[in-house]
């Protein structure tokens, strides 16, 4: 009884799959044109552009989205640059990109600001001795979306300064307010013409 069971799950499995047609489960997939993330604000290491990389990616994923490879973007930034046009994520610059690159979606991030900044502070009446914490990130995301012609700017910002804890610390801040952006980011995870098929 019980491998009949299974025996007639697998065969209902397999006529349901092989019996529709395939535009029954045909998604539409986005070519997508991540720009390197600009460093406007100098940072040192790449610790900061790889995270907001990763969390786009992460957003931006199969089956709907699909990244074209950086090297491609790069190459077509370098010509581009050799033929002394500014280089500037307004909405002429990320249209002509995704004309060029045959992409649905051009993103670019600005790291404006990225600090953490520590003060470590002392009490000589009592045991309170605490370090504080300075944040100051501003993040702007660019985006141009060739299906309708849009251009997107958006920003977000986080600062504070509190006691440090678990919970602080600059990579922390800038997860957050790539979160944020991301979340007010017209491209979902899953877009909408697959939730109103």
């Amino acid at each position: 009884m019980r491998y009949t069971k299974l025996y007639l799950t697998l065969v209902m499995f397999f006529l349901f799959f092989f019996a529709l047609p395939n535009s029954v489960f045909a998604f539409p997939k986005y070519k997508v044109a991540l720009l390197a993330i600009i460093n406007t604000a100098n940072l040192k290491t790449t610790e900061v552009s790889d995270l907001i990389t990763y969390k786009i990616h992460r957003k931006l994923r199969c089956p709907f989205y699909e990244f074209i490879p950086n090297s491609e973007v790069n190459r077509l930034l370098q010509t581009v640059s050799t033929q002394n046009q500014l280089i500037s994520p307004d909405q002429k610059t990320l249209s002509f990109l995704s004309q060029t690159l045959s992409a649905d979606i051009v993103i670019a991030v600005e790291v404006v600001r990225a600090r953490a900044d520590q003060q470590y502070t002392f009490s000589s009446w009592d045991e309170n001795d605490q370090t504080i914490e300075t944040i100051n990130v501003l993040l702007k995301y660019y985006a141009y979306s060739a299906k309708d012609n849009q251009y997107y700017f958006i920003k977000a910002a986080k600062y504070t300064s509190e006691q440090l804890n678990f919970n602080s610390g600059l990579l922390y801040a800038v997860q957050t307010v790539t979160d944020e952006l991301l979340q007010k980011s017209p491209f979902k995870t899953i877009p909408e013409s697959v939730l109103t098929k």
